[in-house]
């Protein structure tokens, strides 16, 4: 199996592209026939397809308003006051550049920098709305953008493995699939604990599979609200688009998110 690596300079951490290392070739995540499950195993959150669409319908608006909260608390905490700090340098900067020049090139030297770092800030908020590489190059880019990016946030190995033709998915599929890749990789840097992970995405004739797993803390699912927000996401966006996603969790073992969702080619 071919090896991508995507490097990042600034902290020198490699993510290495490939699931070869970590999985029997023979025990494929798209391979459901040997799912199994016990005592201290539970397969979590099996989308109910049969519940009315009044409910789902309620629940997707319910969705769509806590990922409006979570920008406006992003937007307040963190771009809100960068702006603040900037205009404040800058308003130092007027008022100190004539009688103390240094101080004056001091704080506009401040404000600058924390201009940069608004900049930065938009385009982070921007590319966790809908990053413009979904728009651009798809679902499989996209993961793997997401598979980088939090890899620079901790000490976190992901393999991720596209067997997926580069070809353009309906709109919501594609952010369906981004945004539950996005809320299980954030699940495994906030609470697994776990050195690696893996990403593997795969079509089977007319179905997409998303496979997220770590090999971290997991958890008792007797111990974790069945209905707690960042599992029912997952579950509602999936049923929403016809499709499942299952949890399956083992406490000291990790975690495994499967989603199966129809496949939906773009409109020409």
């Amino acid at each position: 199996m071919p090896q991508r690596q995507c490097v990042w300079p600034p902290t020198g951490i490699v993510f290495s592209l490939t699931v070869a290392d970590f999985m029997d070739l023979n025990e494929s995540p798209c391979d459901d026939s040997k799912r199994t499950s016990g005592d201290s195993e539970a397969w979590l959150g099996k989308a109910d397809l049969h519940r009315l669409p009044e409910e789902m319908l309620h629940e997707l608006v319910e969705i769509q308003e806590r990922d409006r909260r979570l920008v406006a608390y992003e937007i307040h905490d963190g771009l809100a006051q960068q702006l603040t700090g900037t205009l404040y340098s800058f308003q130092v900067y007027l008022q100190f550049r004539e009688r103390d020049p240094k101080e004056a090139e001091e704080a506009f030297q401040r404000g600058m920098d924390l201009l940069a770092e608004s900049l930065a800030e938009t385009r982070r908020l921007i590319n966790g709305l809908r990053p413009p590489i979904l728009d651009e190059h798809g679902i499989v880019d996209a993961i793997d953008y997401l598979v980088c990016e939090n890899g620079r946030l901790g000490d976190l190995t992901i393999e991720y493995d596209a067997d997926f033709p580069r070809i353009r998915l309906a709109p919501n599929l594609e952010n369906t699939l981004f945004r539950i890749a996005q809320e299980s990789l954030s699940n495994i840097r906030k609470h697994s604990k776990s050195p690696r992970a893996e990403v593997t995405l795969c079509r089977q004739d007319d179905r997409i599979l998303l496979t997220i797993r770590d090999w971290g803390a997991g958890f008792d699912h007797r111990e974790v609200a069945n209905d707690r927000f960042g599992l029912r996401s997952i579950r509602d966006r999936a049923a929403l688009l016809g499709g499942s996603a299952e949890i399956h969790s083992t406490v000291g073992e990790g975690t495994v998110v499967v989603v199966d969702l129809p496949f939906l080619e773009r409109s020409k």
